[in-house]
Formats: C-alpha cells, structure tokens, sequence
C-alpha cells in the first residue's frame, strides 16, 4: 500500500475532508474508554468483528497494549507468524487481559478473510472496511506480517512488533510497557472520515 495517485482534484477533496473531519474531532469531548471515542491519536474506532459477531465494540479497561496485525491468508510468513502470536496473546492475557490485538487483513475475498479469521483469538476491521485502506496508508506498511504496538490512547510504542514476539513471546508486554513511547498525533481511523482514503491492497507484498 505504498503507492497513492491522487488527482489534483481527488487531493483538494481529500484535504477538504481532513480538514472537516479535524475541526469534529477538536469539538468533541468525551471521557469514555471505549474504542469509539478515540480522539486525536491514530487508533480504530467504531465496530469490529470477534468471532460472528459484526458489531463488537472492545473496551481499553486494563490494556497495556494493543497491536495493529497486517495479514492475509496468502502470506507464507503471516500463516507462520499468526499461531506463534496467538501463542504469546493467550499467555499474555491468562491472567486477565492486557493485550488486545486488530486483524487489519490484506485478503482479497471475504470468504478468504474468514477462513484466516476463523484461527485467530482477537478482533478484526470487517472486510472491505475503509478502515484497511486508511491504516495501510497510516503506517506505511509495505509488507506483511506487519505488527504495529500502540498504547490504548493510540500512542505508537513500537512499530516492528513482529520481531519482539518471535524473540520475547509473552515477556514482549513487558517490554512495550516499559519501552518510551513514539508519540503519533493523527486523527482517529474511523469509519466516517474515510470516503477519499482509497488505497490499492495488491501493493502490498509478503515478506519474511
């Protein structure tokens, strides 16, 4: 998801939008924890998947961390990668949860996603979601399985996360707790900002 060719027309749109959606964002307050009241820093909001259910709404209350996973069924490395973070997921949150991880999923059919899905213990953006598309392009991410650690109010701690699981395993949330934060101002990711963010998934490569 590299590569953006924006219009001269499609990009004064896209600024239009920004800029109304931040003028919205400064103008709301809000205390709750929940996902959907993310403000200013770069976090999913709105509804996500866990299990069947299509309109999950997840709560930060007693997070340390939360990691954004950049995946897909087609990804040699990924289908390797994903029992070993569902391994240090579970052992992570044995005791009460702490860990939360997003499924950002690269697959380009829905039934493919869900086949993938199916094998994992967390949430997910549904597919299709605008939310993807907009997060690919937020991180930068190039290749897959990418794993992007966050603080619950969006703050970035690490975004190489893959590589502290395949060394650490569970211990890795005590390093992210202890890690100083890459503070990462932006807008929230949500699902009514998003009309102009329009990316291309088959950019995006696998890569060991």
């Amino acid at each position: 998801c590299p590569f953006f060719f924006f219009s001269s027309r499609r990009r004064h749109t896209r600024q239009r939008s920004v800029s109304w959606a931040r003028r919205c964002v400064q103008e709301t307050v809000s205390t709750q924890s929940t996902w959907g009241y993310s403000m200013k820093k770069s976090l999913p909001t709105g509804k996500f998947r866990f299990g069947k259910d299509k309109s999950y709404t997840p709560d930060t209350k007693g997070l340390k961390a939360i990691g954004l996973y950049f995946s897909a069924h087609w990804c040699g490395p990924c289908k390797t990668f994903t029992p070993v973070l569902a391994k240090a997921y579970n052992e992570m949150n044995a005791k009460g949860k702490v860990f939360e991880v997003i499924f950002v999923s690269s697959d380009t059919s829905e039934k493919q996603m869900d086949e993938y899905f199916a094998t994992m213990p967390w949430i997910a953006i549904p597919f299709g979601d605008p939310r993807i598309s907009a997060l690919n392009e937020e991180y930068g991410i190039t290749g897959i399985p990418s794993l992007v650690i966050l603080k619950p109010d969006g703050t970035v701690i690490n975004e190489k996360g893959r590589g502290d699981i395949a060394t650490h395993g569970a211990a890795a949330i005590t390093i992210w707790s202890k890690q100083r934060l890459n503070t990462h101002w932006a807008l929230p990711i949500t699902e009514d900002t998003l009309e102009v963010r329009q990316v291309t998934d088959s950019h995006v490569l696998c890569v060991d």
